[in-house]
């Protein structure tokens, strides 16, 4: 049991911790109220739904989900209208809350209304929006320094029908402007309307795969531009079963990427994982040591996957282009910390300079072999791994066990 003056100490770091994260970020600059973007298809709202409250989990479901993306300017806009249904609705989605990177990211808030009793409630006060950094993946050791604004609606009842709308603009630049996306046709709950567009530029190719669907899509060139543009009514839900396998995705969907192969997605990630730099003179000893006390490249092998997965701590810093461009190699064996792909890169480095041919290899944890499912992209993967090169045959090693 830890005692109590421990467990104190723990509850009051844990809370200053917090206090000291969602206060300095109270009121940033780049969260405004403006009106929405020209390019976005405005859709008519309406209020009526004919479906069955004993269909709803949670207490709510949308009437309207409209998601569209402007390929060029990077940007998305939504805009969702939900209605509350029963008094759990009222309690677990009567606050809005939108996430953000502020490293590239702004923004926008173009609508908030409760409509009750065919009257709109106009609740859009940016004085109160609070934006804070919650830093989901912190209990998993992973701080993306990302922003969530929250409004907190007064006055929710049960049959209110909620209608916001916002967008966000920017890119990560890790991704050089480069789109791909991907959404569902159905969900667990029911939807009257679904909704989503894409609008680029004419000579951009967007290449679009459908997954368990054969919803046609609309497309039309105009001005230059050519959008594309899918719009289900009457969802039903999908209900599925909690115990399929991970890698099984039940909901019809959509992929959209300008990556025409996975070689493209190959010649994207290389330049991130360049070795251009002198070893520092910490790691080179590390380096030299090994050779030194094994004299084998099976022993130095097993040796120095033992130093990377046990003497380096896992912990990422993934703000912006961090979330997939590994950090030096030297700052990590330094640190003594780092992600799946500092690790990687670390291990790599180190088993080079040994001479063992050894690369970087990005997997999907959760997806497996079905990522050969989707359209070739960077959200394909979700980990990094080691591949090495070992007489005559390929060995994988994951530096983040322990």
């Amino acid at each position: 049991m830890v005692p109590l003056y421990k467990r104190n100490f723990i509850c009051l770091s844990l809370l200053l911790m917090a206090l000291v994260w969602q206060a300095t970020v109270a009121a940033p600059k780049n969260v405004s109220v403006t009106p929405a973007p020209g390019w976005v298809k405005q859709l008519p709202v309406s209020t009526q739904s004919n479906v069955n409250p004993k269909e709803v989990n949670d207490g709510y479901h949308f009437l309207l989900r409209s998601t569209q993306w402007e390929v060029a300017q990077q940007e998305v806009y939504y805009h969702n209208v939900y209605k509350i249904v029963s008094e759990e609705g009222v309690q677990n989605n009567s606050e809005l809350k939108i996430s953000f990177d502020p490293a590239y990211e702004r923004l926008a808030l173009h609508k908030v209304v409760v409509w009750r009793n065919g009257a709109a409630i106009n609740k859009l006060d940016l004085k109160k929006v609070k934006t804070i950094q919650r830093e989901q993946g912190m209990e998993q050791r992973i701080y993306d320094e990302s922003l969530t604004s929250v409004l907190i609606l007064d006055d929710i009842r049960v049959g209110d029908v909620i209608e916001y709308a916002c967008s966000v603009k920017g890119g990560n630049p890790v991704f050089e402007g480069k789109f791909f996306r991907g959404f569902n046709l159905q969900f667990y709950d029911p939807v009257d309307e679904l909704h989503y567009y894409v609008v680029s530029p004419q000579e951009r190719k967007i290449n679009y795969k459908l997954y368990k669907t054969k919803q046609k899509q609309a497309i039309a060139t105009i001005n230059g531009k050519t959008s594309y543009t899918w719009h289900v009514k009457n969802v039903t839900a999908n209900a599925t079963d909690n115990d399929i396998p991970a890698w099984y995705d039940p909901y019809p969907g959509v992929y959209l990427s300008e990556f025409n192969s996975w070689q493209e997605v190959v010649e994207w990630a290389l330049p991130l994982y360049e070795l251009n730099e002198k070893l520092a003179k910490g790691l080179q000893a590390q380096v030299d040591s090994i050779l030194t006390d094994y004299k084998t490249d099976e022993d130095r092998l097993k040796a120095t996957l033992r130093f990377v997965q046990d003497d380096v701590r896992y912990l990422g810093m993934e703000a912006g282009i961090g979330g997939f461009k590994p950090r030096s190699p030297s700052v990590v064996f330094k640190e003594r910390f780092g992600d799946c792909k500092d690790k990687s890169l670390l291990l790599v480095t180190m088993l080079r300079q040994m001479g063992i041919k050894a690369s970087p290899a990005l997997v999907n944890t959760t997806s497996r072999g079905q990522v050969a499912e989707v359209l070739p992209s960077p959200y394909a993967f979700n980990h990094c791994i080691v591949q090495v090169d070992f007489w005559g045959k390929k060995y994988w090693y994951d530096p983040t066990i322990s």
